[in-house]
């Protein structure tokens, strides 16, 4: 629909205002078209709408974290985390990785605040340790799914195959497209109709990517965890980069549960801020 078009409807002005955000005006531009400059309105009527499509008053799964990295003894990692209180996190052999001590250190189920002040902590240790990363190393991210509708299902798959050039230009050139066989690309266009005529989970996730795990979205982890698996993030020590990639994902499943997107519209302005500055550190 278009500006015009919007205007011209017969509706309230909070409607007109959320069709407006929709095509991407901003606080200031509503302001101007429907209340006269009144931005304070239009301010409120914009933080309800990203509200309800990041679904932030209801929508905060549990999730769980994977870091892979090197540079650091197993034994030595494991009694470091137990020092810092932090024994509940798994530190595990990878056979994919390269560095000297390399390593897969595996979270236990995370919930909130509580859950990102553990990854917080578990950072620090990383860092302190020197923690080193390659581009062998990835950064994997389960949020719980077992809420989803199949319909959730299919707008995950298609919301971001419809952004994954987007995403890959966050992305180093190593996590892009389908330069890594870890986390292969789910596809083009073409793939729409297969994931619409789907009819379950398990059909679902064989007619993305290869049907293997090893795609940026990683559906087969339900089966075994009740989550969906997200693999494209390069490896990082980093709870800046972990944090915000966490909540794209958690916005990006929270926008999926109501509708298709395609863009970053959806986004807070603090993750919106992110993701441009990561484009221009990796143009």
């Amino acid at each position: 629909m278009t500006l015009q078009e919007i205007l011209n409807l017969n509706t309230t002005k909070a409607a007109k205002a959320r069709m407006l955000f929709e095509i991407g005006k901003t606080v200031k531009e509503v302001g101007d078209l429907i209340c006269g400059g009144n931005y304070g309105w239009s301010y409120n009527i914009h933080k309800a709408w990203k509200e309800k499509l990041n679904g932030s008053a209801t929508f905060d799964p549990r999730f769980g974290i994977e870091i892979e990295a090197y540079n650091i003894p197993r034994v030595t990692l494991s009694g470091a985390l137990r020092e810092a209180g932090l024994s509940n996190w798994t530190v595990k052999s990878d056979g994919s990785l390269h560095g000297i001590n390399a390593f897969e250190l595996v979270s236990p189920v995370l919930s909130g605040v509580e859950g990102m002040e553990q990854v917080k902590r578990v950072c620090e240790v990383l860092e302190r340790l020197n923690g080193r990363v390659d581009r062998s190393c990835g950064l994997h991210v389960h949020l719980e799914a077992r809420t989803f509708t199949i319909d959730t299902w299919k707008r995950v798959y298609k919301n971001y195959l419809r952004l994954e050039s987007a995403i890959d230009s966050i992305m180093p050139r190593s996590r892009r497209g389908n330069t890594n066989q870890y986390c292969r690309s789910i596809g083009n266009e073409s793939n729409i109709r297969r994931i619409d005529t789907a009819t379950t989970v398990a059909e679902l996730v064989e007619r993305v990517g290869d049907g293997t795990r090893y795609c940026k979205v990683n559906g087969r982890a339900f089966a075994a965890h009740g989550t969906i698996e997200f693999r494209q993030h390069s490896g990082t020590v980093e709870y800046r980069k972990i944090s915000n990639w966490v909540k794209f994902l958690k916005a990006l499943v929270s926008v999926s549960m109501q509708r298709e997107v395609n863009d970053f519209n959806f986004l807070s302005d603090e993750i919106k801020s992110y993701i441009n500055e990561r484009k221009e550190e990796l143009a």
